[in-house]
């Protein structure tokens, strides 16, 4: 681990709890870690489809519409999103990420309906009403201001 890893929070638990939003140093430190660390990337990346149990039973329960357009905020590798548009043809995704390594691994998982993007869950960086659907699994222990 390097020593910016070891300093930057990456999880609202690991810092400090007031009632105040997180100031802009937190933020950019929690960003920072999730852009630079590869191996939180690669354990994240790990998971295979048993993981995404839940997650998986819940989007084909609920996005049974054909043709949707889903957003998944971090997304990750984008394991439960590549198993998801395996079963639902017509189906289109957007995985959105910070790590560019969690991005790349996206890329390479096979799904020809995903697309990876770089960008914050903070910052969303599409227009109002182009995303059918959003995603987000075990994400918001992940913000600064939860």
């Amino acid at each position: 681990m390097s020593q910016s890893e070891a300093r930057s929070p990456r999880h609202v638990l690991e810092c400090e709890l007031t009632p105040e939003v997180p100031d802009a140093a937190v933020r950019a430190a929690m960003a920072a870690f999730y852009k630079t660390s590869d191996g939180y990337a690669r354990q994240q990346g790990s998971h295979g489809a048993t993981y995404f149990t839940r997650l998986l039973s819940v989007m084909e329960a609920v996005l049974v519409e054909p043709n949707l357009d889903i957003l998944e905020i971090g997304a990750g590798a984008a394991g439960a999103m590549h198993t998801f548009l395996s079963r639902r043809k017509g189906a289109n995704a957007i995985a959105l990420e910070l790590s560019p390594t969690s991005l790349q691994a996206a890329r390479e998982g096979g799904a020809p309906a995903l697309r990876a993007v770089a960008g914050s869950a903070l910052q969303l960086p599409f227009r109002d009403g182009s995303i059918d659907a959003v995603v987000a699994f075990e994400v918001i222990e992940h913000l600064p201001d939860v």
